[in-house]
């Protein structure tokens, strides 16, 4: 009997502890606070995802033009969707110093060429994706190519070990290099963003918690 008694009690609490925290949960979603942090979750860039960039599932280039059209000084933003989060700001840098941007952007496709199933994201679709994508750069002959890719799958269960890192680094690298070699023809200068760090837990749900005091 008192088993069943205390296993009674546990189950009440934690009905109603559920409950609490599901109020809570609710209240901070209508909050002003969590409202704004959501938002900037689901915030991509301040450019037309459907006309600009090229979406998963299709390999077909698309590209778009901001700032001065008529510019000498033509910026081109490639990669994958870590390079479309510089978006914002090198077009606020593009319309202050009058220069054209142009971006080539893909959902899931690597600026750098890595070998299938290494790391990176990079199938059939993505490979036919950076050709035209590369072939279409050297054709502007740009001032500047800022090139950025997401690197968070490079670290994968399936190689593990020191060595196997090292081996998989030497492939990126490669990739990167033969990337950068194809896209000297443009004659333009290049830049390569490093990756954003990848914190081990939730960014806006931790600023919830300190916004809640």
């Amino acid at each position: 009997k008192l088993t069943l008694a205390i296993g009674s009690a546990i189950a009440a609490v934690s009905l109603v502890t559920a409950e609490v925290a599901l109020h809570f949960a609710n209240h901070l979603d209508s909050s002003p606070d969590m409202q704004a942090l959501a938002a900037v979750r689901a915030d991509f860039a301040a450019m037309s995802r459907r006309e600009c960039v090229s979406q998963d599932g299709s390999s077909t280039l698309k590209t778009c033009t901001f700032g001065a059209p008529a510019a000498t000084t033509n910026i081109v933003l490639f990669g994958d969707s870590h390079a479309a989060q510089w978006f914002d700001s090198l077009n606020e840098i593009a319309w202050r110093e009058h220069w054209k941007l142009t971006t080539v952007v893909k959902l899931g496709c690597a600026a750098v060429d890595v070998n299938p199933g290494q790391g990176l994201d990079d199938d059939q679709e993505c490979l036919s994706w950076r050709q035209q994508a590369v072939a279409q750069i050297v054709r502007m002959h740009p001032t500047l190519i800022i090139l950025g890719s997401a690197t968070n799958k490079l670290d994968r269960p399936e190689n593990p070990g020191a060595y196997a890192s090292l081996a998989l680094a030497g492939e990126v690298r490669e990739g990167v290099l033969q990337t950068l070699r194809q896209l000297s023809k443009s004659g333009a200068r290049m830049a390569l963003l490093r990756d954003t760090p990848e914190f081990p837990f939730d960014v806006t749900s931790c600023l919830a918690r300190l916004s809640r005091g």
